[in-house]
């Protein structure tokens, strides 16, 4: 099956974190698919929360973009190394 990208949007407190975990449950039931990536894009992200998954913040791409700054600004990078290959190494 090709894959998918499907985005909830709006303001806070409309039911975006409900309907995101509600569609996540259908997927899973249903197995179309293999592999599911879930991006809560909110400061005050908490579908850990609701899946119940105790999500690390060095788990988070915040997380990994805060590492990677802090390996450039000690200079345990070389300037030559495109960041995109070094945060997908991470991710």
């Amino acid at each position: 099956m090709s894959p998918k990208v499907i985005s909830f949007s709006g303001k806070g407190g409309v039911g975006k974190s409900t309907l995101l975990v509600l569609m996540l449950k259908h997927v899973i039931e249903t197995n179309k698919y293999e592999n599911i990536l879930v991006i809560d894009a909110d400061p005050d992200a908490n579908i850990g929360d609701i899946i119940g998954k105790e999500i690390k913040f060095s788990e988070t791409i915040g997380g990994k973009m805060t590492k990677l700054q802090e390996r450039i600004q000690k200079r345990q990078i070389p300037l030559d190394v495109n960041k995109n290959q070094i945060i997908e190494s991470e991710v």
